[in-house]
């Protein structure tokens, strides 16, 4: 949708963080490296399910390790690094919020 709305920008896309509770720094590292070249980072961050799905409660409000090193890691390279969360619930931002745009 996103290329729908801007037809004449180019779109790169890294995963960033896996499904589960892992350090994948190669997954931060891909991020970094096309943040460096971007005009604009756009991290579409949510919660994996085994953190937030139906039918149990979160013991925090935390995002995962791996999510929180990658937005730290992509805004020091990238100034205009936008987040977007996608939670059923409200997430500590504490962390890096202030290094993003």
């Amino acid at each position: 949708e996103l290329q729908a709305l801007a037809p004449d920008a180019e779109f790169t896309f890294a995963s960033g963080y896996p499904e589960d509770n892992s350090i994948q720094q190669h997954l931060i590292d891909d991020a970094v490296t096309l943040a460096q070249s971007a005009d604009v980072a756009l991290l579409y961050i949510a919660l994996p399910s085994f953190k937030e799905s139906e039918g149990y409660d979160r013991t925090d409000l935390d995002l995962t390790d791996q999510q929180i090193a990658l937005i730290k890691a992509v805004s020091r390279v990238q100034p205009n690094t936008v987040v977007v969360l996608n939670n059923g619930a409200p997430v500590v931002m504490g962390d890096w919020i202030d290094g993003v745009a």
